[in-house]
């Protein structure tokens, strides 16, 4: 899996280096980074047509937790995020299923 070497980096709030620390968007960023895409560095992209709404999420499509939080969906039934606790870590998606807010395919463009 893609990612699977980030579990275990250090929370950092805005955290968008690997050595130094990510925070939940920094890990999608550095994880799509990884895959060959660019992500744009603001969550907030989201309305600007680089994330699309999906009912069904697939492996790495993103997942937004509340209104502060979000993750990468790995199938089966995983999210792969970071907590102020552990850091970059891979979760059951179960706990987090009633604070999910959405599902989102990432159009965006290759690097």
């Amino acid at each position: 899996m893609i990612g699977e070497t980030l579990i275990g980096t250090p929370y950092l709030p805005g955290g968008r280096n690997p050595e130094e620390g990510l925070d939940c968007y920094g890990l999608v960023v550095t994880i799509y980074a990884m895959r060959g895409y660019h992500v744009p560095d603001i969550l907030e992209e989201l309305v600007e047509g680089v994330w699309t709404a999906v009912a069904v999420p697939e492996t790495y499509d993103l997942i937004q937790v509340g209104t502060a939080h979000c993750g990468l969906y790995i199938y089966p039934g995983k999210l792969l995020h970071t907590t102020v606790h552990t850091g970059a870590v891979l979760s059951p998606l179960t706990p987090y299923a009633p604070m999910i807010t959405g599902y989102y395919h990432y159009t965006g463009r290759n690097t």
